[in-house]
């Protein structure tokens, strides 16, 4: 054996059943799109099916900044939660609706507006879930102001493992110097960078980078401006059939 796997045979084994290539090959199913995106169905002959289901991640925050006396930076948004669970195949059955959550978009209000939360992301109705990340805070007009991060999202269900989303950093602002807090990272990767702004700058949020991370948040220095928030990454659903 190496590594759980039968040398000999190619035998993977799965609570007690073992699966080998060929026709016990695994199939995946994958779909980042937000909304309800349609239907997974069963590959024939499938044994067990692990699915992954990750939340969307929240924008950052707006910085804002109405004269040329001010450094202001806002808070990254936080990533979505993610549930994983594995079933047979009489538990899942034979389809099930697949909902993918909407990256929240970055605050933009113009008055140093908070990123939005990101939408949930659900696989059935109540199998696997997991929440969005929440939207980082925007910071407004002032010789000096930050903003915290938006906290991450937790799974909805009760998963054999439930992971919730890492926080937005908070925006950290200096005189001469602020950087916008970075988004928060999910169970696939990084969130977007926060701004980071220096004399008479501004820097928008960068959008979430791995799916269900949270974007940036904006910052500027010394100039009349409103940097945006980055937006939040899509949720995802994965289902590998065995």
């Amino acid at each position: 054996y190496a590594g759980g796997i039968d040398l000999a045979t190619g035998c993977v084994p799965i609570r007690g059943t073992c699966l080998k290539s060929g026709t016990d090959a695994v199939e995946i199913y994958a779909s980042t799109s937000p909304g309800t995106t349609g239907t997974w169905t069963a590959p024939s002959g499938m044994k067990f099916a692990q699915v992954i289901v990750t939340g969307a991640g929240g924008g950052g925050g707006e910085a804002d900044c109405d004269d040329t006396t001010c450094e202001v930076a806002a808070g990254g948004g936080g990533a979505g939660g993610t549930s994983i669970e594995t079933f047979s195949a009489s538990e899942v059955g034979s389809s099930q609706t697949i909902s993918v959550g909407t990256g929240g978009p970055g605050g933009a209000s113009g008055v140093g507006g908070n990123g939005t939360n990101g939408g949930a992301s659900y696989f059935g109705a109540g199998l696997v879930g997991a929440n969005g990340g929440n939207g980082g805070f925007g910071a407004t007009n002032a010789t000096i102001a930050d903003a915290v991060g938006g906290s991450g999202g937790a799974a909805t269900t009760t998963g054999d493992i439930n992971i919730q989303g890492g926080e937005g950093t908070d925006g950290d602002a200096v005189i001469e110097g602020t950087a916008g807090g970075n988004g928060g990272a999910s169970y696939w990767g990084s969130g977007g960078s926060g701004g980071v702004a220096n004399s008479a700058e501004s820097v928008v949020g960068g959008a979430g980078l791995a799916i269900g991370s949270g974007g940036g948040g904006g910052s500027v220095v010394d100039t009349a401006a409103q940097p945006d928030g980055g937006v939040g990454a899509h949720g995802g659903v994965f289902v590998f059939s065995y």
